[in-house]
């Protein structure tokens, strides 16, 4: 994960979809290939120097103030879209800190508050979490049009906002 044209492109036979929304100079704003939700982000904090933080405890204070204010600009923004809750978790088994943004809105999503891990943990064994290599063609395809369509409106929102606070 340390090439940055991962998180920027997913390629398949021939198609190479954009699934990066958002990139600084620390961060990168990604769609997963394996969403488990529609609009699942990630934010994945960017080695320095070509060096991984390897976890949340290798990170200074000031890597995990910016993470989290990314993390919160992009939480505002899935808000503005219409969830009104986003569960988080920061994984680092591969080697790289990143934060899985997972957005819902409780009335349509769940229909009642609470029980958030059960819940996804269903949403997980239904949804498209499922690995993009062991997917058919047809719901490879399907999912690259998804990413494509996600990216495209969470662009324009991210866009519109940074006009907006010029």
């Amino acid at each position: 994960m340390c090439d940055s044209d991962q998180y920027a492109w997913l390629k398949y036979d021939g198609q190479r979809v954009r699934r990066l929304v958002d990139e600084d100079g620390r961060t990168y704003v990604t769609v997963p290939r394996e969403s488990h939700v529609e609009h699942h982000l990630l934010v994945v904090l960017k080695a320095r120097r070509g060096v991984h933080k390897p976890g949340l405890i290798d990170c200074t204070a000031e890597e995990l103030k910016y993470l989290g204010a990314t993390i919160s600009r992009w939480c505002a923004a899935l808000k503005r879209y219409g969830y009104d809750s986003v569960y988080t978790g920061c994984y680092s088994d591969a080697g790289h800190v990143h934060f899985h943004l997972i957005p819902f809105n409780h009335a349509r999503d769940k229909g009642y508050k609470g029980e958030a891990m059960q819940w996804l943990a269903k949403k997980e064994c239904i949804s498209d979490s499922r690995p993009f290599d062991g997917l058919s063609d047809t719901d490879k395809r399907a999912r690259l049009r998804k990413i494509e369509c996600i990216v495209k409106c969470l662009t324009a929102l991210h866009q519109a906002e940074k006009r907006k606070h010029g």
